[in-house]
C-alpha cells in the first residue's frame, strides 16, 4: 500500500482530484465493486483430486492500482467492512487509494495503521448576505 488521500469537500472537487491524479476508470476500481468481486471470489469452491496439481494463484492479492471510494460508497457497505477496513484492504495489492468524505471510523482506521496520509480539505467560499 503506497498513498492514501482522503479529500473532505464536494464531489466535484473530489472529481478533480481524481483527474489531476490521472485516475479514470481504466485504471481505477471503485470501493463497492471490490467488495463484490471479493465477496464472489470468497464463496468460489474449488476441488482437487489427490495428486492433481492445485493452482494456488487464487490466493494472491489482487493488484489494483487506484481504489476509489465515494462518499456514496459508504452507505452501501455492511459496518464490519469498514470496521476490518485494513484487513479487508490486506487481501489486495493497492497502489494508491483515495476516499472521498470517509466516515469518521474509517479515516480514524486509515490513520492509525498506515503513514503518509494526505488529507486534503476544500475550502468553501464564506457565506455572506450577497451570496445569497
Amino acid at each position: 500500500m503506497n498513498k492514501f488521500t482522503l479529500f473532505y469537500g464536494p464531489k466535484s472537487g473530489f472529481d478533480s482530484l481524481l483527474k489531476k491524479n490521472g485516475v479514470n476508470k481504466d485504471n481505477s476500481e471503485n470501493f463497492s465493486r471490490l467488495i463484490f468481486k471479493d465477496d464472489e471470489l470468497r464463496r468460489e469452491h474449488r476441488h482437487y483430486a489427490d495428486g492433481q496439481e492445485s493452482d494456488r494463484s487464487d490466493k494472491d492479492p489482487i493488484p489494483v492500482e487506484n481504489l476509489v471510494a465515494g462518499s456514496d460508497d459508504y452507505a452501501t457497505v455492511r459496518e464490519h467492512v469498514i470496521s476490518n477496513f485494513e484487513v479487508f484492504l490486506a487481501r489486495f495489492e493497492i497502489d494508491r487509494v483515495f476516499l472521498h468524505n470517509p466516515p469518521r471510523l474509517l479515516a480514524d482506521k486509515v490513520r492509525i495503521s498506515y503513514r503518509g496520509i494526505r488529507t486534503i480539505t476544500h475550502a468553501y467560499s464564506p457565506l455572506t448576505e450577497d451570496s445569497i
